[in-house]
């Protein structure tokens, strides 16, 4: 019961934090490093975390939509119902 209950408090955290694209995770965790240790060198660094996140989701979003854009030119000429559908 305890090992199930951590398991699916993980999962969730995982999901949660890493989400769909572990780059996002990965490049606020190093802005929030790099803060840090721009604080302990005195450098006033506030700033970083959210400017990097707000650039790291842009391109995220970037990426999204061509990834998407390129898989709906994929489809199927006579699957012309379904794209309308989708709208």
């Amino acid at each position: 019961m305890i090992l199930r209950w951590l398991t699916a408090f993980g999962r969730f955290w995982y999901a949660f934090i890493i989400g769909d694209d572990w780059t996002v995770a990965a490049t606020v965790a190093a802005a929030l490093v790099a803060t840090w240790l721009l604080h302990t060198a005195g450098v006033a660094a506030w700033w970083l975390p959210p400017v990097a996140a707000a650039g790291v989701v842009g391109v995220s979003l970037r990426r999204t939509s061509q990834r998407e854009r390129r898989r709906q030119e994929r489809r199927p000429v006579g699957d012309a119902v379904s794209r309308t559908s989708d709208r």
